[in-house]
């Protein structure tokens, strides 16, 4: 299979079976090292992001949001989200894998045009909603892919960490019942944005199991392979080299890529 038919969106992507690139993109969260994802947000950070050394690209939507016009959670629409993706994916021969926010009220539909254009992995948020419907929410965005033939490399993400409603003496058992509900389901990767311990971050791998968690780095944390001895799958950067200076975004992505 390869990728997207150009006429969808006017685009010439990069010939490539989307198959394999999700293959290769399920194989390098199970790799001994952290993979890396210094996130892009337009086909020009995406290009400097891979010839820097990036083995994969991840999207952030609160970027590409604001590159638009909109506030993240639920302002963009799926889209200027697809549009925006199409680009990135177009720009770059590496996996691409799109921050979908909650799949823009539709996680079937969306993550199926997200692939249709490219991308073989996805960020879904479950939006702390009960965990029935968020088990749901990850399978419809799974059964999208699926549609178009390709075994989507799921990110399920939760905000346990990162937002009011949990008590944060359930965080951490509202965060294992979570991951061990989407990976039972089919997600690769379960994402906790807001925990940075490493004591917990190392309890939550040994509940889950290594090479399924994804935590969220910071211009002042750790290099990402110092997350590798404790199982971590991957490091993800989100809006920050976005936010920072323009004139020192390709030094701190080389940094973060180093030994990566």
């Amino acid at each position: 299979m390869t990728s997207t038919d150009p006429e969808r969106s006017g685009l010439q992507y990069p010939t490539r079976d989307l198959r394999e690139q999700a293959a290769t993109l399920l194989a390098l969260h199970r790799d001994a090292r952290v993979l890396t994802l210094p996130n892009a947000w337009d086909p020009e950070s995406a290009v400097m992001i891979e010839a820097l050394g990036a083995r994969a690209i991840a999207t952030t939507s609160a970027a590409v949001a604001h590159l638009h016009g909109f506030d993240d959670g639920g302002g963009m629409s799926a889209d200027v989200a697809i549009a925006a993706l199409a680009k990135i994916t177009a720009a770059v021969s590496v996996p691409v894998t799109a921050d979908l926010e909650a799949g823009y009220g539709d996680a079937f539909t969306t993550v199926r045009r997200a692939v249709g254009v490219g991308a073989v992995g996805a960020n879904i948020e479950d939006e702390l909603r009960p965990l029935d419907r968020s088990i749901a929410l990850m399978e419809a965005a799974l059964a999208g892919a699926a549609v178009e033939g390709v075994d989507l490399v799921l990110n399920a993400r939760t905000d346990v960490y990162l937002k009011d409603g949990i008590a944060p003496s359930r965080r951490f058992d509202e965060a294992v019942a979570r991951g061990k509900a989407y990976l039972a389901s089919g997600a690769a990767c379960f994402f906790v944005p807001g925990l940075t311990d490493p004591d917990t971050v190392d309890a939550l791998v040994r509940e889950l199991g290594w090479h399924t968690v994804n935590v969220l780095g910071t211009a002042d944390g750790p290099h990402p392979q110092t997350w590798a001895a404790m199982g971590v799958a991957r490091v993800s950067y989100g809006p920050y080299v976005y936010r920072a200076l323009p004139e020192a975004r390709a030094d701190w992505v080389k940094r973060l890529l180093a030994d990566s």
